[in-house]
């Protein structure tokens, strides 16, 4: 037993002996003189082009003109358009209700004849005028025939030609016609003052008549404009009071869009039009005239349309941390064509799209942005790894800033792994083929 494991040993010692043998006899791979270790990389020469920030937000449509009808006089409604119903569109122009409008006629007669009397007052007062005026003339002539007679008769009497009572009679005549003068003239001094309470009634009439005229026109209810019944409150028959709201109604043509921005889409859409534009007094996003669209899709189907950005939301939302946007967007419902496009109508859920100003930016494919930084191909043909800022995206293209300049060589691969200073070699025709083939010897 001692023997054979003796030999047990042996056997396998001279087997271990035999494979370091082996391993040491055994002839090196042949070594490839030249090799380079260099990476394939495909390169993209930097250079700035015009490019414009395409900002996306979402928001709902909402009627840019919404009317309330409401009641301007009280009363019992005797009409009611037999299309007034919620949902119809109405011509401008339209009668949809009517009220009671009797006691408001009354009104406007009794306007009427104030008015009519107080004109009237005006009248009396200008034939008195003429009146007196003419009435003056002729007492000033009998005045001054009285004086002659007057003075006549005193001469007589120094003659001795005429009793004392005679001259006494007289001067009383003159006295007389005297006061009946100065009575006239201060008639006429009055007339003026009267004329002018006569004139302020009259105005007073005038305004209570357009008052009067005015209440019985809000006896109907007209629509301002083209419009799409939103809400009706009112039956007719029944009795409404001052300021009750009857019907809602939406301005057909113009639709309204409060887009949700983030704040730094803001500040990128705010940066490009501001680094583009000339200092003014009262700011107005209006005024940069953006281009912008909006976007409905519904299953597989997109339908777009072209808008106009008006303003900006006063706050900004405290739940969304995010700001509003206003866009309008012009709709001619005369010539909607239903079958190719439906109209923008109230709380449909729509994509915004506004275009900033366009200025000079580096712009990279969105493959050979790495995180937050580049890769650059120096002048030795070695990896650099450069932290850039992401301005904003348009598709598939990044425009960029940070330390590069125009010509630097950016590596368009995805490098694993990715060393600075690794050797790298621009890429040419079947360049990776014989790449692969060195690699196998």
């Amino acid at each position: 037993m001692n023997n054979k494991k003796r030999l047990i040993f042996v056997g396998i010692g001279i087997g271990m002996l035999v494979l370091v043998l082996a391993g040491l006899l055994k002839p090196s791979p042949s070594l490839v003189q030249g090799y380079d270790k260099a990476r394939f990389v495909e390169v993209l020469s930097l250079k700035q082009i015009e490019l414009a920030p395409r900002i996306e937000g979402f928001g709902r449509v909402e009627p840019k003109h919404v009317w309330q009808a409401m009641a301007e006089v009280g009363g019992k409604v005797i009409y009611r358009h037999p299309q007034l119903e919620t949902g119809r569109m109405l011509a401008k122009g339209t009668q949809v209700l009517a009220i009671d409008p009797l006691e408001y006629e009354l009104k406007l007669a009794q306007a009427q004849a104030n008015l009519n009397a107080t004109q009237a007052q005006l009248t009396r007062l200008a034939q008195q005028e003429r009146n007196l005026n003419t009435s003056l003339k002729i007492e000033q002539q009998k005045l001054v025939l009285a004086e002659q007679e007057y003075q006549r008769k005193v001469t007589l009497k120094k003659r001795d030609l005429v009793s004392s009572s005679e001259v006494e009679n007289q001067k009383q005549s003159l006295l007389v016609q005297t006061k009946l003068v100065e009575d006239l003239q201060s008639s006429l001094k009055l007339l003026p003052d009267d004329r002018r309470v006569s004139q302020a009634q009259e105005k007073v009439d005038i305004a209570l008549l357009a008052d009067a005229q005015r209440r019985l026109e809000q006896t109907k209810v007209v629509l301002p404009f083209d419009a799409r019944i939103s809400d009706v409150n009112i039956e007719q028959d029944q009795v409404v009071t001052t300021g009750s709201v009857m019907l809602v109604a939406h301005q057909l043509g113009t639709a309204e869009i409060k887009a949700e921005l983030s704040i730094q889409d803001m500040r990128t859409l705010v940066g490009s039009i501001l680094s583009t534009s000339a200092t003014m007094n009262m700011p107005s996003i209006e005024r940069f005239e953006l281009q912008a669209e909006v976007t409905f899709e519904a299953g597989n189907n997109r339908f777009t349309w072209p808008a106009k950005v008006t303003r900006v939301a006063e706050t900004v939302n405290p739940n969304l941390a995010t700001i509003g946007v206003y866009l309008e967007v012009e709709q001619d419902f005369h010539q909607l064509d239903l079958l190719t496009r439906p109209p923008l109508t109230k709380g449909m859920f729509v994509r915004a799209d506004i275009i900033g100003g366009a200025k000079p930016h580096f712009v990279i494919p969105e493959k050979a942005l790495h995180g937050g930084a580049i890769y650059l191909m120096d002048n030795d043909d070695r990896l650099q790894i450069k932290p850039v800022e992401v301005l904003f995206r348009d598709g598939l293209q990044v425009a960029i800033d940070g330390e590069i300049a125009t010509g630097d060589r950016l590596v368009l691969n995805d490098l694993i792994p990715a060393i600075p200073g690794m050797s790298l070699k621009v890429v040419q025709p079947n360049a990776a083929q014989a790449d692969t083939k060195e690699a196998s010897l």
